[in-house]
């Protein structure tokens, strides 16, 4: 049997800068359900379409009211409409939020039948939130925005019935500066960790990237110093490809912060796991990291190497494991931290080889890698006999 149609209500949230001339921008959809106490949301992640209405918009300052709303909507809405409790009701409880900006407004909340929460939520942004979408070459290029992929990222949680189980816009504040704008877009906690989950745009976004890794290391700092662990995923729009080095560049500085890179493709295979760990109750097995495609092809080779400390210049013996253009692998038991720069001198076949390089990543007990920086013409020269005799063996 089909099941009942039930009432709900919902509202939207408009952008007016003129109320003289009736223009508005909707921004967002809100949708309550009376008999359940459920709220949710969908607004848009990117406002800077409002300039084509209003071309001196302060985008950052629409976003924030509008994460205000959201947030105080959620927290405090649920404890307020209670009629039968002598509170005030749903449409009070706007008419007040309406006093904080006159920038935003709020329609009149109206009411509507429906058989199912999720899918009148996705209907009702598609109807007046979302931009139209038309079959043009730029319409195309949309889909690899941050937008794009955290509709996918929402999407999915929505269809796993996570949302509710969630944190939404955790703020870093408390971990990095008072008053950091950044927050991660979902968050959630276990026993023994904290874990958070932000959509980014791989191939456009360098600096968000650079942000996000930043953000990590010093959460997962604060988080150690209370004993608990912390895990961090970056849903991008797919892994990028050896022909997008912009791509390449912000995946490997996500990386070095060991954020798991989960690109839309395997959205449901993530998703899946995140509920074992939160509605199952069951620590479900890490995902593997998505192997970025390698710049230069490893090989095999042994080899005494020294290397010098740039900032202490303090000496370490060890041996290589692998070679390429790019880098090189040292075996050893001292771990250099990530970051730390380094002389290196080693022979390439018959011939001295030196650079300054870069620790990239470090596994304790078995080594690091080692990216070159700098190469004389000389060094340069014997690398690259040595890889052309290695790659002809």
């Amino acid at each position: 049997m089909p099941e009942a149609e039930h009432q709900l209500t919902y509202f939207l949230l408009r952008y007016a800068p003129n109320i003289v001339r009736g223009e508005f921008v909707n921004l967002g959809v809100f949708l309550y359900d009376p008999t359940a106490q459920r709220f949710e949301s969908r607004l848009l992640d990117d406002f800077r379409h409002i300039r084509r209405l209003h071309p001196t918009a302060d985008l950052n300052l629409l976003a924030r009211l509008a994460e205000q709303f959201e947030q105080e909507i959620f927290e405090v809405l649920p404890t307020q409409v209670l009629p039968e409790a002598g509170m005030v009701t749903l449409a009070d409880y706007i008419a007040r939020l309406q006093t904080y900006s006159n920038l935003l407004e709020f329609t009149p909340p109206k009411a509507v039948l429906t058989r199912n929460f999720d899918a009148e939520l996705d209907r009702l942004y598609e109807t007046y939130v979302r931009e139209p979408r038309y079959p043009t070459r730029l319409a195309a290029t949309m889909e690899n925005t941050r937008a794009w992929v955290r509709a996918k990222l929402n999407a999915a949680l929505r269809t796993a019935g996570l949302l509710a189980r969630l944190e939404r816009r955790v703020s870093v504040a408390a971990f990095t500066q008072p008053g950091d704008p950044f927050a991660f877009d979902f968050g959630y906690r276990t026993d023994s960790r904290r874990g958070f989950i932000h959509a980014l745009a791989l191939g456009r976004e360098l600096d968000r990237a650079k942000v996000v890794a930043y953000t990590a290391e010093r959460v997962r700092t604060r988080l150690e110093a209370d004993k608990l662990g912390a895990e961090f995923t970056a849903v991008v729009e797919a892994m990028p490809t050896l022909e997008n080095a912009g791509a390449q560049v912000s995946a490997r500085i996500l990386s070095e912060q060991e954020i798991t890179l989960v690109p839309v493709a395997e959205l449901a295979r993530y998703v899946a796991s995140l509920r074992e760990t939160l509605v199952e109750g069951r620590r479900a097995p890490r995902l593997p990291p998505a192997r970025l495609p390698r710049r230069h092809p490893r090989y095999s080779y042994s080899q005494p190497i020294e290397l010098v400390s740039e900032q202490t210049h303090a000496k370490l013996s060890a041996s290589t494991a692998n070679i390429s253009r790019g880098g090189v692998f040292v075996s050893s038991r001292v771990i250099l931290p990530v970051g730390h720069r380094v002389w290196l001198s080693l022979l390439a076949g018959d011939k001295p080889l030196e650079a300054l390089a870069v620790v990239r990543h470090a596994r304790e007990g078995i080594g690091m890698g080692l990216e070159f920086e700098q190469l004389g013409p000389t060094s340069q020269s014997a690398l690259g006999t040595l890889i052309d005799m290695l790659a002809a063996l």
